[in-house]
């Protein structure tokens, strides 16, 4: 999980590389609940959706669609952080490879540290498979895992996030950074929104079904204290003809 915005891309790279359970998220999201779930009346997401939906709930409050928990990222232990730099320094290539390569089909490439093994993902659109892959050097116990048939690819994904960004800018004027997390499960767009004391906004989480439906994407939003970026900074790699928040 890597992409589009520094500090996505960072804690996405996170995600990847910490194992643990999910802390229970905090008291103060657990005690807002003012925003409800998309009706039972609206049309259901498309299939690929739904399951790259299912597969952020370990990131997301429980009945709280869209509202992202607090640190769900569990700490990378001392003990770890001189393998996991080791492993990086010496499988950069191949995320070059992969990416130079299989550009058109690469959902995800990078470690995979879940449940306290170490791995190297590769995740490809389509079933048509590719040769096997396998790192040297101080990450040659790293297996290089290829699964196929992800739901899109990162190329796939830039593209929604064009498409979307003007809707994401009028549900959400108060968005204050926009990135992708890569996941081997399918990712999802993530959304810094501004809030007084950081609370959540029951405003902006009766979005959460307009903004998946915009990208085609599973949503998360964070809510932050205070305004960092002007928001009509925030566009990802836009055609110069999509309409621009002034």
């Amino acid at each position: 999980m890597k992409i589009s915005g520094a500090t996505a891309a960072l804690a996405a790279l996170a995600a990847c590389q910490q194992p643990g359970a999910d802390p229970p998220a905090s008291a103060s999201r657990a005690s807002d609940s003012s925003a409800a779930a998309p009706s039972d009346t609206v049309p259901p997401y498309e299939p690929a959706l739904a399951a790259a939906i299912a597969a952020t709930r370990p990131y997301e409050v429980p009945g709280r669609p869209c509202l992202a928990k607090v640190d769900s990222w569990p700490a990378i232990t001392p003990d770890q952080r001189p393998r996991i730099r080791e492993i990086q320094s010496d499988s950069h290539w191949l995320n070059r490879y992969v990416r130079e390569r299989y550009g058109d089909r690469l959902a995800f490439t990078g470690l995979d540290a879940r449940g306290g093994r170490y791995r190297h993902v590769v995740a490809l659109t389509g079933t048509e498979p590719v040769p096997p892959l396998k790192l040297a050097g101080r990450a040659a116990d790293v297996p290089v895992i290829i699964t196929y048939d992800a739901p899109w690819s990162l190329k796939e994904v830039e593209r929604r996030r064009v498409q979307a960004h003007a809707t994401m800018m009028r549900l959400v004027p108060d968005a204050q950074g926009v990135g992708f997390m890569e996941s081997p499960d399918g990712g999802w767009v993530n959304i810094d929104v501004s809030s007084p004391d950081g609370q959540p906004r029951a405003d902006v989480l009766a979005h959460c079904d307009a903004l998946r439906r915009a990208y085609r994407l599973p949503v998360l939003l964070e809510f932050n204290a205070g305004k960092v970026f002007p928001t009509n900074d925030l566009a990802p790699t836009v055609d110069p003809a999509l309409p621009r928040p002034q």
